[in-house]
């Protein structure tokens, strides 16, 4: 029997490419115009400044992944481009903020955001001769040059990680019921139960023989665990999958390492209800 995975249709809503990309990008213009006056605001550069810059990332790709999805976007990849789009076209709108504020922070009257936004020629130009001087300071010293391009372009890489990574994922996960047109109902921890070996766990449930899991049993004591995670159609009851994850906990005590045992498993709503009348552990 091959093993049935949950894999999105690559189907989508006719919502899901205006708020998507539409909605993706009004977002993106308004969280990086707040980002980049902010960042102009901040006159020394240090750790975080990376890593409001990475939320800022993060929010332009995971915002256009969300709507895409609210949409019912079931495609990867259209879901990663919009959140590609959105990260650059936030970047660029961080930007013309931050010339904005640097360009009229000496009370003289400065081009709009406007004026800017619409010349990239000229925006380039500025920030050419911005870095011969330097923007800010970075441990009593004002960086120049290629080392405040080098900073920059840090920046972007961060920016750009953070929003395409992030938008990616969302857009990869979550379970959607085709019979009925909605997302599954995510129960993540659903089930703990005692360690076992991973590789055995995957053939058992690939087989649909979850029997092996009154076996293992449940968690008895503090320590390495599977965690069960399930998905579940609450409008019609036809979709059913399961994903199982090995946890074992840092040596340190902050939380556990996982690693992906099967992720959304076709199952049937027998099982699925079965493994929801078992009592939640915390």
């Amino acid at each position: 029997m091959q093993p049935n995975y949950y894999k999105h249709s690559g189907k989508f809503g006719a919502l899901a490419l205006p708020l998507g990309f539409g909605g993706g990008l009004v977002a993106a213009v308004l969280l990086g115009t707040i980002y980049g006056q902010a960042m102009a605001r901040i006159p020394v550069v240090g750790k975080i400044t990376f890593v409001i810059a990475a939320l800022a990332g993060a929010g332009y790709g995971a915002i256009a992944a969300m709507l895409f999805r609210a949409g019912h976007g079931r495609s990867t990849a259209v879901g990663a481009i919009a959140a590609t789009l959105a990260s650059i076209v936030g970047h660029y709108m961080a930007w013309v903020a931050w010339l904005s504020v640097v360009l009229s922070r000496n009370g003289a009257e400065g081009p709009s955001m406007l004026d800017i936004l619409v010349d990239p020629g000229a925006m380039f130009s500025t920030i050419s001769r911005i870095s011969e001087v330097g923007a800010w300071s970075v441990s009593g010293s004002a960086p120049s040059g290629t080392v405040l391009w080098l900073l920059w372009g840090l920046e972007a890489l961060i920016v750009l990680g953070a929003g395409i990574g992030l938008g990616a994922g969302l857009a990869s996960g979550g379970v959607y019921c085709e019979q009925c047109g909605t997302w599954c109902k995510e129960d993540e921890g659903r089930v703990h139960l005692n360690p076992a070996p991973k590789d055995a766990v995957k053939q058992h449930l690939e087989a649909q023989d979850f029997s092996v899991l009154n076996q293992i049993g449940p968690l008895s004591q503090p320590g390495p665990s599977l965690r069960l995670d399930l998905a579940y159609c609450e409008k019609c009851d036809k979709t059913h999958a399961v994903a199982v994850n090995a946890l074992t906990p840092k040596s340190d005590g902050n939380g556990s390492d996982v690693e992906l045992v099967l992720s959304y498993l076709h199952t049937s709503p027998d099982v699925s209800r079965w493994l929801r009348s078992i009592p939640k552990q915390a």
